[in-house]
């Protein structure tokens, strides 16, 4: 019988059926994890339809096709060696409820948690978002009398948790009763700590990155354009608009070329900026693609820019460093923490377009510096970040909550 931590990952963060991408750094991390732990993986799907499918004719068909995406995920599966569980949950809607969906993802779940329990008593629940998997994993954590981890990202502080008291409050109450809470950098637990006054139990574990095939990398850039490339999903605090922004100065100085990658509810807003701005030439909208073509399109950029602000760390910054390609982003946010190893970016403004401007224009007239950059870059995230590093830490955390839980017990 094997020793290993039994560990219960809780989730919507995760790739399923319908949504192949979203998630896709918890797999990469799930992977490496699973060497270290014995794992399974519990990944609510959500059952209740988008609004969106009934504003205009036709509902009827897109309801059909949104339906036939749902059901033909299996209830589980077996991906890299571990079980993956996928109940489907119901909820209210979420701009009235969200504070009491996991609630509804607890009771949705409980079928296939208890089911995981009977055969597989875990050790550990690890969470990821406070809300809601989080306060569904509190309940499992007051029934099975396990240790509760929440490892919080970017949205539970930066726009969970400001949307409305409720879903503060909601916020503050998981905090407060969990063991034990994982952000990404400093910058997320100086957020964190809005809600939760436990310095002790915040731990800081940068997130890491799968690294990019390099092969015949530099071959594909242009040697006559300077490509920027934006990978995010789209909407406004990535910062796409000042982008556009800051290129419509710049373009009749230099031969730029941007690539958008990524789908969400700004793109016809940035489309329709991108025709205003006059640079249907010089912009190009990739949409949401798998990682192995991001990486092929990355391969081809000088420039990765992404202004974000409330940005925990961002693991796109990680992607383009692997791929030698400097960054620019916000100051004051997670990724300011990856240049403390070394200048690889460029850090401005939040919400600057003049800021962003004379970044972009400073590393268009520098190729030599565009080049140190990424070079450095390239060896920062291998000596500092990485998803098995990442596995390595966690498991540390794991076995410092077993060892504290059974020194309670024994008292």
């Amino acid at each position: 019988m094997s020793n290993k931590i039994r560990v219960l990952k809780f989730t919507q963060l995760y790739p399923s059926h319908k949504h192949a991408i979203v998630g896709i750094a918890r797999k990469h991390e799930c992977f490496f994890l699973s060497q270290l732990v014995d794992l399974r993986v519990v990944r609510p799907i959500n059952a209740v339809p988008p609004l969106a499918i009934f504003h205009s004719k036709g509902w009827m068909k897109r309801l059909r096709h949104w339906w036939r995406s749902i059901y033909h995920q299996p209830n589980s599966q077996v991906i890299d060696g571990y079980p993956i569980y996928y109940p489907k949950v119901w909820f209210l809607p979420k701009v009235w409820f969200f504070w009491i969906e996991g609630f509804f993802h607890y009771v949705f779940c409980y079928k296939t948690i208890r089911k995981v329990y009977s055969e597989y008593p875990f050790d550990i629940i690890h969470s990821h978002v406070a809300l809601p998997a989080g306060h569904a994993a509190l309940f499992v954590n007051l029934k099975y009398h396990v240790p509760l981890i929440v490892h919080i990202h970017g949205q539970d502080v930066y726009d969970t948790a400001r949307r409305s008291p409720l879903n503060r409050l909601a916020l503050k109450h998981v905090l407060a009763r969990c063991n034990i809470i994982i952000v990404d950098s400093d910058a997320a637990k100086r957020e964190t700590l809005k809600y939760c006054q436990s310095v002790e139990k915040i731990k800081v574990i940068p997130s890491g990155y799968m690294p990019a095939i390099r092969k015949n990398m530099h071959s594909k850039r242009d040697p006559n354009c300077i490509v920027l490339v934006t990978t995010a999903f789209l909407i406004p605090r990535k910062g796409h608009a000042f982008v556009l922004r800051a290129i419509e100065k710049l373009r009749s100085q230099y031969p730029i070329k941007y690539i958008i990658i990524g789908y969400g509810p700004e793109e016809a807003r940035l489309r329709a900026l991108t025709k205003e701005l006059s640079l249907e030439e010089v912009v190009h909208f990739a949409g949401g693609l798998d990682h192995e073509k991001v990486f092929d399109i990355m391969s081809q950029a000088d420039i990765f820019v992404l202004p974000s602000w409330n940005e925990a760390l961002g693991i796109a910054y990680l992607e383009a460093l692997s791929l030698e390609i400097p960054f620019i982003g916000c100051k004051g946010e997670g990724c300011e923490e990856i240049l403390k190893f070394g200048r690889c970016g460029l850090l401005v403004q939040p919400r600057d377009v003049d800021s962003l401007e004379s970044a972009i224009r400073y590393l268009c007239e520098n190729k030599d510096i565009r080049q140190e950059m990424g070079s450095m870059g390239a060896k920062i995230v291998a000596e500092h970040f990485g998803w098995e590093r990442h596995a390595k830490k966690l498991v540390k955390v794991y076995e410092m909550l077993l060892e504290k839980k059974l020194s309670t017990e024994l008292c």
